[in-house]
């Protein structure tokens, strides 16, 4: 696997970089709290830059990139995460599994007569709160407490799960790549934010992520039944992954659309079935519904009609304006599934980027780990953005304090503007290669 860079490569350089890279991952895991902003965006940089120099300008291996991630997510198993405390949730979580009770069904603050490890319930970020993550993530929870004792155990029980997916996906990822693109798949492996917010703070948009290149194998293929059950997984995993639904049925067009839809749902179904037992739903809904109207963390247009509400109103109006933005959200994704179905005009995993990005573009919260799957549909789809992205996100956490969290605009207006400015000239320069590209055929003809 060759890269760009003309010329001989440097030994040197390449176990310099590699270095630099390891040490900052080391310092972003185990040393860096998320309320040192600064440091945070200094080294994440490092790292950043240290990918870009081994993505580009090395001739590096599939083999090389595989010891260089696999070395970095070792470190993240010295330390608890830095940078979140969702952890703690899941624990939670683990532990109400492992005495037979719903998380579903029980608020942790109304939890009594279990016995839970001391002080787990006053780090809790949603202690008020049902839980949220659907089946298959709460198995991760359910292991991990089961095989392990220790907090930092029970982490690395997950994180172990984590790193032998996303091994496996970065071999997908390769499969998937065409020839001359394969040396990108550094760009995913190595990627800083990958590293850190999945297997480091233990985010399931990681795994979801690898079982989104299986569903893309599996569509490129055309065989509809591991389609369907890839797509299934990825929402046991994260409910997120609903919002594919409408554009991959349009794109197996009627007959198999059809097929494709019922299979999906049915499967769906089955793995989201314990929701239905005791009436779990209502907890999980009556928690994203709450997450829709109290939640607001690195918006994009939310935050731009946020100020026309304060304006007009006088006040905050998350609780209108966030199901008002969901609905909108939907119905642009289905008028673009639609659209994109009937024209057959892009491929699969552009429509799912896009797709993706446009739930991002009008949602309320947007945390870093939220962007993960888009680093790998962009490098199948051919854009760079996503990888831009998942730098200029960390300008999120400007704001943490030790205490909490106040959002400074400024730097998530910079983020916002320099993404749409990488977002316009990418999308120039193809529309730019595509008039090119047709002058060429009708030059020839």
């Amino acid at each position: 696997m060759q890269s760009r860079s003309s010329g001989t490569r440097s030994s040197e350089s390449f176990y310099t970089f590699a270095f630099i890279f390891l040490a900052a991952i080391s310092a972003l895991q185990l040393y860096i709290e998320r309320h040192q902003s600064f440091t945070l965006l200094f080294v994440f940089g490092i790292a950043f830059i240290a990918l870009l120099w081994l993505a580009f300008e090395q001739q590096i291996s599939f083999r090389e990139i595989l010891i260089i991630g696999l070395s970095a997510r070792a470190i993240t198993f010295f330390g608890l995460p830095t940078l979140s405390d969702d952890l703690y949730r899941f624990i939670w979580d683990g532990f109400l599994l492992q005495e037979g009770l719903s998380p579903y069904a029980l608020i942790p603050s109304d939890v009594v007569n279990v016995v839970m490890p001391e002080g787990l319930l006053s780090q809790l970020n949603s202690p008020h709160y049902y839980s949220v993550y659907p089946p298959l993530h709460q198995v991760l929870f359910y292991v991990s407490v089961a095989l392990q004792d220790s907090l930092l155990g029970q982490a690395n029980v997950m994180r172990s799960i984590i790193v032998l997916m996303e091994t496996i996906g970065a071999y997908q990822l390769y499969l998937l790549l065409p020839k001359e693109r394969k040396h990108l798949i550094s760009l995913y492996f190595l990627n800083p934010l990958l590293i850190i917010e999945s297997t480091g703070n233990l985010h399931v948009e990681g795994l979801v992520t690898v079982v989104i290149l299986f569903m893309i194998a599996a569509l490129s293929k055309k065989h509809l039944l591991l389609t369907a059950v890839s797509f299934a997984l990825a929402v046991g995993l994260k409910l997120l992954p609903l919002i594919w639904l409408p554009l991959l049925a349009w794109h197996h067009r009627w007959h198999d659309g059809i097929k494709f839809t019922t299979l999906a749902v049915c499967i769906t179904s089955i793995i989201l079935l314990p929701l239905f037992f005791d009436t779990n739903y209502i907890g999980l809904l009556e928690s994203l519904q709450l997450y829709q109207q109290k939640f607001e963390f690195n918006a994009s247009i939310y935050y731009v009609l946020r100020v026309g509400g304060f304006w007009i109103k006088g006040y905050n109006i998350i609780e209108s304006l966030g199901p008002t933005l969901a609905i909108l959200t939907a119905c642009s994704i289905i008028v673009f599934s639609v659209a994109t179905g009937l024209r057959q005009n892009m491929k699969p995993t552009e429509g799912l980027m896009w797709v993706w990005f446009m739930y991002l573009l009008f949602a309320n919260t947007v945390h870093p780990w939220y962007i993960l799957p888009l680093i790998p549909l962009g490098l199948l789809a051919g854009y760079y953005f996503p990888v831009i992205w998942s730098f200029l996100v960390l300008l999120s956490y400007v704001g943490y304090t030790e205490v909490g969290y106040e959002p400074h605009f400024v730097w998530i207006i910079t983020e916002y503007l320099l993404l749409f400015a990488f977002i316009s000239y990418e999308i120039t320069q193809k529309v730019k290669n595509r008039r090119h590209h047709s002058q060429h055929i009708r030059a020839d003809q």
